[in-house]
């Protein structure tokens, strides 16, 4: 019990003396008649796992005439520690946590008969009975393993859906252009907001799904060798393995130390009409790829090409 009374000069010691009266008056007419009490807590860092102090701060007001009792209840806490990396490794620690003011105010007179002093302000401490338990863990290897396995386990479907849906975009793309090259008015239909056009569309998408499977397609290539084997013996179809289209004319002379102009050879054109189409030409590799719009496109992007490689300023540069 802590008591703050009224100033005895039968309690000094050496050349310690009271304040008179007109100074105690002074004191509790003044506007800083109050008392600052402050006590130190323990509270755990977990960064650091130490345990570090807090002060707390309290205000009482000191009156002349009414004494002021404060009941202090000191809050306990007993923290379990366990900072072990692979295995339990627990540590006890008992410390104050928090502390609760109770107060109450009665006379002076009251305090004088128990004391035989006036007393202004007492103050009682008191551990609280009703402690808290604190359970600290930090993670184990074991869990951090296992979230971080979580973690790619995500990452890994992420990866899988994103690769799915990818998948199904060029499977899409390429059934579209496969029944644009046999209808040339699929596209318009696909982006008809009619529904018996959509329907329409969805069904040759179901039987694009069904052509294009590896064994159709090998048993379509088997057919077509079989008509050209009809139509044409099978000795023409021996043929074709030694047909192909010369890069170089066989009439050029090969010592000749000069460029070979490949885009002539691309857009040549033959005066004979009968030669051009039974003849094989650098253009025929494009013959059966792609439209012939396309294949303008193809032809102009590679002319463009080559124009810029021969280009005075491109020569000028490597010389």
């Amino acid at each position: 019990m802590l008591v703050f009374i009224k100033c005895n000069q039968t309690l000094l010691t050496g050349n310690q003396t009271c304040a008179n009266e007109k100074e105690i008056e002074d004191f509790f007419t003044s506007a800083v008649n109050y008392m600052v009490f402050q006590i130190s807590l323990k509270q755990f860092n977990s960064k650091t796992e130490q345990f570090e102090f807090v002060k707390k701060a309290f205000y009482f007001s000191i009156d002349k005439a009414i004494a002021t009792q404060g009941q202090i209840l000191l809050k306990q806490a007993e923290a379990f520690i366990d900072n072990g990396i692979i295995l339990g490794s627990t540590v006890k620690q008992t410390f104050v946590q928090d502390i609760q003011i109770l107060t109450t105010s009665s006379s002076l007179n009251l305090w004088h008969q128990i004391l035989g002093f006036d007393s202004y302000f007492n103050m009682i401490f008191r551990l609280d009975p009703v402690s808290q338990n604190i359970q600290i863990s930090y993670p184990k290897l074991g869990e951090v393993l296992a979230q971080v396995g979580s973690i790619v386990n995500v990452l890994m479907l992420l990866k899988y859906i994103i690769l799915f849906y990818n998948e199904k975009l060029l499977e899409n793309s390429f059934i579209d252009q496969v029944l644009s090259f046999y209808f040339i008015d699929y596209i318009q239909l696909k982006n008809s907001k009619e529904n018996k056009n959509k329907k329409f569309c969805s069904l040759l998408v179901e039987q694009a799904q069904k052509k294009l499977v590896y064994i159709n397609i090998i048993y379509e290539i088997s057919r077509i060798q079989l008509f050209l084997q009809n139509q044409f013996g099978r000795k023409k179809v021996l043929e074709s393995h030694q047909m192909g289209i010369l890069l170089q004319s066989p009439n050029q002379n090969q010592n000749q130390n000069h460029n070979f102009d490949l885009e002539q050879e691309l857009f040549k054109c033959e005066e004979n009409l009968d030669e051009e189409n039974t003849a094989f030409h650098i253009k025929d590799f494009f013959l059966l790829s792609q439209p012939n719009k396309k294949l303008n496109q193809v032809e102009q992007s590679s002319a463009d090409k080559y124009n810029l490689v021969n280009s005075p300023n491109m020569n000028s540069q490597r010389n």
